[in-house]
């Protein structure tokens, strides 16, 4: 291995210059964050609608339709 006089290897200098061609900008690391946080939303809403019980004034028939609970489904605490 080649160590330079400034104390950092060859194999070292070339890794970092790699890194920082292909390491995204701030504005693209914003973007994306903001694609994901638009997606977890989008989500989380329909989750949220498919969760709740349907509103058409009968209790029995909202627990009815609720997904049937399974052997092997966790239970929340």
């Amino acid at each position: 291995m080649v160590v330079t006089p400034s104390g950092c290897h060859a194999h070292d200098r070339i890794v970092m210059a790699k890194h920082s061609e292909v390491y995204p900008s701030a504005e693209d690391l914003e973007a994306v964050q903001t694609i994901v946080s638009h997606v977890e939303c989008a989500l989380k809403a329909a989750s949220d609608q498919i969760d709740a019980p349907k509103a058409d004034g009968d209790p029995a028939k909202a627990e009815r339709s609720a997904p049937p609970r399974h052997a092997l489904s966790f239970a929340p605490f």
